[in-house]
């Protein structure tokens, strides 16, 4: 028997390891028509992954016919391997982790706006607008904090979540993964410990263990973060923040009790930590339960709320804020600075 192994530091994800092992070994008789694959548990163990990985690499072998399943008895190479009907673009692209979207498919992983719905004619006047208006203008450095005036409009637009905030205090961004990124440039340095919700957004603990911070986990419950462990973990470390996304978390779609917010807002002040609050889908919202952010609760100023307009807007526009406690303001902006200057469209009031 052929032996697997999985390199949990390449970026190709392992259940694609995983399936371009067995895709080769099938294809080129190693693995025979008609043999049985070991268990998922067995697998999983052996590899050391978790079941889910293989799970999903099975699940890719059966879509494109090398192996079938026969109830009651496992899991088989199927007699007649087809071969597969990816052409070898698609198979270059999952190794690179990404979603194939085929005709007559709806892509549920990123919750994106339908391309086909986007306003590009009205994108075009607008464009055409401002170049007229500015002419070369147009394309100098601006303000890195943002356009003023879309800063006073979001001051305004975020009103309606009870949050009152001062113009000065928005920081615009070029989408909700510079926010993070902002946030850790300013604030970590390495060795910083970060608390982040379990599970939770997978770039987001990339973006810091880039500054070198050590990730410390806490434990979801249905209504939000378990408080009593993040009390017992904040006794033994300082977390410099605490990352979270208390409406329609990612991935488990959990929103916070008021309760809770209000728990976890008493308890950072007690600690003296920040929270990084991650707002990027609270306008999905397609019941009538409004479900306010943890900045309305923030009275100790204690929260860095990060809000991305990609899930409503044009995502490929990369549009975002941050809304900063006072004393952290000039840092978002110079760190801001050194990422990228300024975010064009902003910048153009578009």
């Amino acid at each position: 028997m052929v032996n697997f192994s999985v390199d949990k530091n390449k970026t190709t994800p392992l259940y694609i390891q995983i399936f371009n092992q067995f895709k080769k070994y099938i294809e080129n008789g190693s693995i025979p028509p008609g043999y049985k694959l070991p268990t998922i548990r067995s697998l999983a163990k052996e590899l050391g992954v978790n079941n889910v990985t293989v799970i999903n690499a099975y699940r890719l072998l059966e879509a494109n016919g090398y192996i079938e399943k026969r109830v009651g008895s496992g899991t088989y190479v199927s007699e007649t391997v087809k071969q597969s009907d990816m052409p070898i673009e698609d198979i270059k692209a999952l190794e690179h982790g990404q979603i194939l979207v085929n005709k007559n498919m709806i892509n549920f992983s990123s919750s994106s706006p339908n391309p086909e719905l986007f306003p590009v004619d009205d994108f075009k006047v607008i464009i055409n607008k401002v170049l007229e208006r500015d002419g070369g203008y147009a394309f100098e450095y601006q303000d890195t904090k943002g356009y003023m005036p879309l800063r006073k409009v979001i001051a305004e637009f975020i009103r309606k979540d009870d949050v009152n905030i001062d113009y000065e205090d928005v920081q615009i961004i070029s989408g909700g993964q510079q926010g993070i990124d902002v946030v850790s440039k300013a604030l970590i340095n390495f060795g910083d410990c970060v608390f982040v919700e379990s599970p939770t957004y997978s770039w987001a603990i990339a973006s810091f263990k880039s500054r070198g911070a050590e990730i410390v986990d806490i434990e979801l419950e249905k209504d939000g973060i378990n408080i009593d462990v993040l009390e017992e973990k904040l006794r033994i470390f300082k977390p410099k923040l605490i990352y979270t996304m208390p409406v329609f978390q990612n991935p488990t779609g959990i929103s916070y009790s008021m309760e809770k917010m209000k728990k976890l807002i008493e308890i950072a002040n007690k600690y003296d930590t920040y929270i990084v609050e991650d707002d990027f889908s609270n306008e999905l919202n397609f019941s009538n339960n409004q479900h306010l952010p943890l900045k309305s609760c923030d009275r100790y100023d204690r929260v860095i709320y990060i809000k991305s307009f990609s899930k409503i807007y044009m995502p490929g526009l990369r549009l975002g804020f941050i809304l900063s406690p006072k004393n952290l303001i000039n840092s978002f902006a110079e760190a801001k600075y050194v990422t990228d200057l300024s975010t064009w469209l902003d910048a153009k009031g578009i």
